[in-house]
């Protein structure tokens, strides 16, 4: 490619708004199978209106949903964050006025609320794994193959130039952001649920004295239940984390290498 033809390839994908208003051009966000771009009769430019509006509505309502599903990923994430400071503030039991088995009931009947709290949090984690299975893996393949898209045009343009890495540049943050939307929440719900057994480790059952085997028991128990990783996954075994984003991020470029 020449650098005129370059240079007016970028040019058309840049200045769409200034040649629509200079040219008289019809200015069409959603292109649709009718109208024609250059119909310019009344029907037409009705229509383009429905045309607009009903993508609108589309798009608003998958904004929505995503929305939904971001929302409820970092509420179970700020539970883990609760969970963790409501077993650490256990210790503050044993420093209130009350007698010592006072303390120690008191402090076992804490501790199983906080169990159970656990327990309803680990059904809303699988539920929701349940529930958004198809919608994660999707949501990678629409995101791995929108950064996919966007390789070959700044990889096979010789001229390197500053314009076509701009114009390529929002494509590219999107998709990454895109990707990101889902599994940053999910690997913040894994790293708040691996601190939660050392929070109940330090919750101050080494305070008890009349009833410290059976407490004991209850806190290993806990712990057993609480060590075991939170992962939600995509096709059934692609974990959403940090570390699988950045995986994912090279694993499109690598996909891209190999293909072409």
């Amino acid at each position: 490619m020449t650098p005129a033809r370059s240079h007016t390839k970028e040019l058309r994908s840049g200045d769409t708004s200034g040649h629509s208003s200079q040219a008289d051009a019809t200015f069409v966000t959603c292109i649709s199978a009718w109208p024609d771009i250059e119909d310019r009769s009344p029907l037409a430019g009705a229509t383009r209106v429905v045309v607009y509006f009903l993508w609108f509505l589309h798009v608003l309502r998958n904004m929505g949903v995503f929305l939904i599903i971001h929302s409820a990923l970092l509420c179970i994430s700020q539970q883990y964050s609760n969970l963790q400071a409501y077993f650490e503030d256990l210790n503050k039991i044993f420093d209130e006025d009350l007698s010592q088995q006072e303390k120690e009931v008191k402090f076992e009947k804490e501790f199983k609320k906080g169990i159970k709290q656990h327990a309803l949090t680990l059904w809303c984690v699988n539920e929701t794994q349940r529930t958004l299975r198809i919608t994660f893996s999707t949501h990678v393949m629409l995101w791995c193959g929108l950064l996919m898209s966007c390789l070959p045009e700044i990889i096979m343009d010789d001229t390197h130039s500053l314009t076509v890495l701009m114009s390529n540049a929002p494509r590219v943050a999107a998709a990454l952001v895109g990707l990101g939307y889902f599994m940053w929440p999910v690997g913040d719900i894994t790293v708040h649920a691996s601190n939660l057994p050392a929070a109940m480790y330090g919750s101050g059952w080494h305070c008890c004295h009349g009833n410290s085997p059976r407490i004991r028991k209850l806190v290993v128990l806990a712990m057993m239940v609480a060590q075991k990783e939170i992962e939600m996954k995509a096709f059934g075994y692609l974990s959403f984390s940090y570390e699988t984003y950045v995986v994912i991020v090279k694993m499109s470029y690598t996909l891209f290498s190999v293909l072409y």
